[in-house]
């Protein structure tokens, strides 16, 4: 138990802003945009999603909140999917690992992948 309360209080900052970012597109981006990008079930949108999800700072913990958001204004569950993988595999913090523990070449094929 007292891992576990440990592992949910490192976690909670990052869950507090997947839930902040989650909480702003709800309110800034209409149901209806994210209908019209993300919503069809097609590559587009898939598309789409990954791009969106590339440049943000989200871990994967944080993401979460950030894709329920997405999936609850309309977005389809491939875009929404999508979304989960691209954005904590394109944040900072996993290609700092990977380059530290392994190398540029790999950082590098890590980010291309």
């Amino acid at each position: 138990m007292n891992e576990l309360w440990q592992l949910l209080n490192e976690m909670a900052i990052y869950l507090l802003i997947g839930f902040l970012f989650g909480g702003i597109l709800h309110v800034l981006i209409p149901k209806e945009r994210v209908s019209r990008y993300l919503g069809r079930k097609n590559t587009l949108s898939v598309m789409n999603a990954t791009l969106l999800g590339i440049p943000l700072p989200l871990c994967s913990c944080g993401v979460v909140p950030a894709g329920i958001s997405f999936y609850r204004n309309g977005a389809s569950k491939g875009a929404t999917t999508s979304f989960l993988i691209s954005a904590p595999q394109t944040a900072v913090d996993p290609m700092l690992v990977t380059y530290s523990l392994l190398g540029l070449p790999m950082a590098l094929i890590y980010l291309i992948l």
